[in-house]
């Protein structure tokens, strides 16, 4: 008959072994989800605690997270973060920015989708000049009305900047012409 611990651990070596790894398992399980908590704040914290009562791997999770790109938290300014990466590209490597913003497309997959979402959420700045190819500013009145009519576009109809300027080029192709040439000059 079983009447302690030592008893138990006698009879059934192998169960108290187990049960004794399942605590300390659990127990560190707690601390990791007590000190993300700490560090990333209660929600966040909360968040990682489901995850990793899951079970799920460190593989598993890495798989996961190509197949969904990660959300950026609310006020995250991708445009500015996306920016800044490649910034930091053309200054260490000194390549182009068009080859930096392919390169941290390629190794920030997530962080481009956000920066494209954000972009197209945003209309076109009143004074705002657009860049041709040679780089230099071109403040034509074919880029200012193109750009007036893509803005007037989004908020009458509520959508983003790359849908209301499909909008505008089908409405007033020779607008969206005259646009392209000015832009690429």
């Amino acid at each position: 008959m079983i009447h302690t611990v030592k008893d138990l651990e006698k009879q059934y070596p192998q169960l108290v072994n187990q049960i004794r790894q399942d605590a300390r398992k659990e127990s560190a399980q707690s601390r990791v989800v007590d000190l993300a908590k700490e560090f990333f704040g209660n929600e966040a914290g909360e968040r990682f605690g489901n995850l990793v009562n899951t079970g799920i791997t460190a593989a598993q999770f890495q798989e996961f997270k190509k197949s969904y790109p990660a959300r950026p938290a609310a006020g995250h300014d991708a445009a500015a973060e996306f920016n800044r990466a490649v910034g930091q590209l053309v200054s260490k490597k000194g390549c182009s920015r068009g080859e930096a913003i392919k390169q941290v497309a390629r190794s920030q997959p997530a962080l481009h989708q956000a920066y494209i979402q954000d972009k197209n959420k945003k209309p076109f700045a009143q004074g705002q000049k657009a860049r041709g190819r040679s780089g230099q500013h071109a403040d034509k009145s074919a880029v200012v009305n193109f750009n007036r009519a893509v803005n007037d576009t989004m908020a009458e109809k509520g959508c983003d900047r790359s849908e209301a300027i499909r909008v505008v080029a089908k409405k007033n192709p020779d607008l969206h012409r005259a646009y392209v040439e000015s832009s690429n000059s």
